[in-house]
């Protein structure tokens, strides 16, 4: 389950964007699900919008094809929220992008950061917006070799 492996965020902000996935190891011809999700602190002080998610998917699915592992696609129609608990405090999670990824070969997957372009402002009264930037953290998986049996 994804919202198992969360707890290594330890992130104490108001709001941060992370990949994670359901397995951290995977034989060769086995699958992991990839998330990128927006993570947003219940009572933030400051108002978040999504911005370019066009462009986010993109640059994604790029960074996730150059694992060299067959990728597959679920494809996010309508973005909900999803209250979740991370360590002691509570958050928002907002799933932008979901992919399966198989390993070809015993490797280590590696999955390079990604930027996330928020439309901020500060309060509901404030007409200005200003572009802040959140960053994802790399990922590894580790693929091994299936074992030999006899």
């Amino acid at each position: 389950m994804l919202k198992n492996n969360l707890s290594n965020f330890n992130n104490r902000s108001e709001a941060f964007f992370a990949a994670h996935t359901t397995k951290k190891n995977l034989y060769v011809g086995e699958c992991a699900i990839i998330n990128y999700s927006f993570f947003l602190k219940d009572y933030a002080k400051l108002s978040y919008c999504f911005y370019d998610l066009e462009g986010l998917v993109s640059r994604i699915t790029e960074n996730v094809s150059r694992t060299k592992a067959w990728i597959f696609l679920k494809p996010i129609e309508e973005i909900q929220g999803e209250h979740i608990k991370i360590d002691s405090n509570y958050y928002m999670m907002y799933n932008l992008f979901t992919a399966s990824v198989c390993a070809s070969k015993a490797s280590t997957l590696i999955i390079d950061t990604v930027k996330l372009n928020m439309l901020v402002k500060e309060s509901q009264v404030e007409k200005e917006k200003k572009i802040v930037p959140f960053t994802s953290k790399p990922l590894s998986i580790f693929v091994d070799p299936l074992p030999i049996t006899d």
